[in-house]
């Protein structure tokens, strides 16, 4: 299933004791050593050791230059796709939600059709050809394609000579401005305080099944990998007020009191639900467009003991401790001291809470509460407290 491959790819960012960032495949052993493990084209498994990281990634350059060198030795035989996945494994210095991207837009539209080519057949005509069959299947706008030109994206040489060698670049330095056909793009906080988890579980699936949709992760995301990996589990009535709980039992079907007496088969069959094998694995901390930033509680941002927030332009490059903990910021006061150039779309904390305290409308829980989407400077914010209001919040966005 393609998103379990995507599963693979999405690796847990890891660091040795010198607080340096750890490639796939690199460990640092107890001993303060390091090694590096990779998977040959035959399927063998290969361990090599170095006393210093630097050493062991110099080894790791050279077993690179080794696996080019076989492509070139088969040059008449090697695809798009195979120079794509060496690109893979030489590709530094990009960000790791760029890279992510990278690899959705390219096994969305290029890998299962265009990849299949062999290279030495590829003609800077067999590109343009392609970008037009997008536009025909309406997956691309006549005018990205006016936009990716006029920004020289390199899509347009896809490929050049050097050295008597064909090389391809592949195709977009900011993918995610292909944005394909419509796709529902969803905040977070998919779950919980409602009653038909099973049914919203396979609905997600389809949509991802048709890649129509885009999911980014929330704070109850967050909650549920808490509950089900805790040992021995769960501070309920933390997890019964949040409705993870009440979730994790309607998609396992475990009724509350053999869940407390077996609370570790309970975590066990919650782990093997597709909502944590597939759906979470799946999401995004954030989605960006032209104009527009998708997350689900604000940006990575400094929280000031007087509930405002520090604005952070490096926000993009945030470790995964402060996308934690952002999903939890209160997005309509952020919004008041940042200084992001495109609109932030988010949800997570309740809009009436926006047009109470900013436009002086209602309440925040009254019967006058307003949980209309809340619009301010740089922000639209679309949580409707739906297990409150009884209302869902849905916003048409043509970027």
């Amino acid at each position: 299933m393609q998103f379990q491959k995507k599963e693979k790819r999405q690796t847990t960012v890891r660091f040795d004791s010198h607080h340096v960032r750890l490639r796939t495949g690199e460990v640092q052993r107890k001993t303060g050593s390091y090694m590096y493990r990779w998977t040959d084209k035959l399927g063998k498994r290969n361990t090599i050791y170095a006393a210093t990281l630097e050493d062991l990634r110099e080894q790791e350059e050279q077993i690179l230059v080794d696996q080019h060198d076989g492509i070139k030795a088969n040059i008449k035989n090697v695809t798009v796709n195979d120079v794509y996945e060496l690109w893979c494994q030489l590709k530094r210095g990009i960000k790791d939600s760029t890279m992510k991207n990278y690899i959705y837009m390219y096994e969305l539209f290029v890998k299962p059709t265009f990849g299949k080519k062999k290279l030495v057949q590829v003609k800077k005509s067999d590109v343009r050809r392609f970008y037009n069959q997008l536009i025909d299947d309406k997956v691309l706008k006549p005018s990205k394609l006016d936009w990716m030109r006029k920004y020289k994206f390199r899509f347009r040489g896809v490929t050049r000579v050097r050295g008597g060698e064909k090389i391809i670049f592949f195709f977009l330095d900011e993918p995610q401005i292909l944005v394909g056909k419509d796709k529902l793009i969803m905040l977070g906080d998919l779950f919980d305080r409602g009653h038909e988890a099973k049914q919203l579980q396979q609905f997600i699936l389809e949509q991802m099944e048709q890649d129509k949709i885009i999911l980014i992760r929330g704070n109850h995301e967050d909650l549920f990998v808490e509950l089900v990996t805790t040992d021995a589990g769960m501070p309920y009535s933390y997890h019964k007020s949040n409705g993870t709980y009440d979730t994790a039992l309607q998609l396992t079907g475990f009724d509350p009191v053999m869940a407390s007496i077996r609370h570790y088969d309970f975590a066990d069959a919650a782990k093997d639900t597709p909502f944590y094998k597939e759906i979470i694995p799946a999401m995004l901390d954030y989605f960006e467009t032209e104009h527009y930033v998708f997350t689900h509680g604000w940006i990575p941002s400094i929280p000031n003991r007087d509930k405002s927030y520090s604005y952070i332009s490096s926000w993009r490059e945030a470790d995964r401790e402060q996308w934690n903990q952002a999903r939890w910021f209160n997005g309509m006061d952020a919004a008041q001291t940042a200084d992001e150039n495109k609109t932030i779309v988010c949800g997570h904390w309740h809009t009436s809470y926006g047009h109470s305290k900013y436009e002086h409308k209602g309440t925040e829980f009254g019967e006058d509460a307003d949980f209309s989407p809340y619009y301010g400077p740089g922000i639209i914010a679309i949580d409707a407290c739906t297990a409150f209001s009884g209302k869902v919040n849905c916003l048409v966005i043509e970027d």
